[in-house]
C-alpha cells in the first residue's frame, strides 16, 4: 500500500513537469513537442482515474497535433494504443 502512494506523488509529479512543458511550449509559440505532452498528460490521467472524456481530450488533441505536424510514426502509435480513447479519427 505504501508504493501506491509513493508511486502516485511521482505521477502526480510528472504530470506536473509535463503541464509546465505545455504552457512553455504555448507561451514560446513552439508546437514541436506539444502533441507528446498532451499524450503524456493523458497518460498520467489514466494512472490518476481522471474523467473518461478528460482523458479522450488529451489523446484526441494529442492525435490532432501529430497529424497537423505530419508527425506519421506518432499518428499511428496513438491509433494503435490509445484509439479507443480518440473522440474521432481521420
Amino acid at each position: 500500500m505504501h508504493n501506491n502512494y509513493f508511486f502516485k506523488g511521482i505521477i502526480k509529479r510528472g504530470m506536473t513537469v509535463t503541464e509546465l512543458g505545455m504552457n512553455e511550449s504555448i507561451r514560446c509559440m513552439n508546437t514541436s513537442f506539444l502533441g507528446h505532452f498532451y499524450y503524456q498528460r493523458a497518460n498520467f490521467r489514466e494512472k490518476l482515474s481522471y474523467p473518461l472524456q478528460v482523458i479522450k481530450e488529451d489523446y484526441s488533441m494529442s492525435y490532432s497535433l501529430f497529424l497537423a505536424l505530419d508527425l506519421d510514426r506518432y499518428v499511428d502509435i496513438v491509433k494503435k494504443g490509445r484509439e479507443e480513447y480518440l473522440l474521432f479519427k481521420f
